[in-house]
């Protein structure tokens, strides 16, 4: 299960697309053609940092779960899905996430990842989640605070499918509890503040290939393992 990044995150991806370059003097233009155009600059930032965030999370599964025994205490079931709603951002890219993602006030799966758990049950992009082993939830941190709750054997969720609650059982995987986001800096760095990690859009591109990320995403686990 992923945590609530979208919010901080596409805000400081938005900065960058539509926040740089010099300051000079432009022709005037109506004020909704200007709108309209900081609109679609989100929808392209949030399309941006989506695809991005969608290649750091499969690449970190990997090391999340392959270490899970060395993370002592930092563990988590690991379902390989990322839930968010329009609350969850900030207040100017709630328009664009409606759009691009289809995010609303409820609950829903906005990302899953190639391969883990959600994926291989059947569960679908924008399901809403409505209930978590028997309990209802109504927001993004409900879900995330039952799963992390769950202690063995698999998850039941209810997911709303044609106006009525339908039940699947996700068996989670142990992985490392660190949360791995895709920054949005041209530096080629990468961090570890002792519970998270982020990873330059800069070191993102210089990455060749997955099993180099991997190793980039590997050492700053390693940082916060330690």
């Amino acid at each position: 299960m992923g945590r609530a990044w979208w919010g901080v995150l596409v805000a400081a991806a938005v900065a960058v697309a539509i926040g740089c370059g010099a300051q000079l003097k432009s022709p005037q233009a109506e004020a909704g053609a200007i709108a309209a155009e900081r609109e679609r600059q989100r929808e392209f930032a949030l399309t941006e940092w989506m695809r991005r965030q969608g290649r750091v999370e499969a690449v970190a599964a990997r090391v999340r779960v392959a270490n899970a025994e060395l993370c002592g205490d930092d563990v988590r079931p690991y379902l390989g899905m990322s839930v968010a709603s329009t609350a969850d951002f900030d207040e100017e890219m709630r328009p664009a996430a409606a759009r691009v993602l289809g995010a609303d006030a409820k609950p829903r799966i906005l990302r899953l990842v190639p391969g883990q758990p959600a994926e291989q049950v059947g569960l679908q992009l924008r399901e809403e989640i409505v209930s978590v082993d028997g309990e209802p939830v109504t927001s993004t941190t409900q879900v995330l605070a039952r799963v992390a709750a769950h202690r063995e054997g698999a998850i039941r969720l209810g997911v709303e499918r044609e106006g009525r609650e339908e039940f699947v059982l996700v068996t989670p995987l142990a992985a490392c509890d660190y949360g791995v986001v895709a920054v949005a800096d041209d530096d080629v760095n990468a961090f570890a503040d002792g519970e998270d990690i982020g990873i330059n859009t800069g070191m993102i591109r210089f990455a060749e290939n997955d099993d180099e990320l991997a190793l980039v995403i590997g050492h700053e686990f390693a940082h916060n393992a330690l």
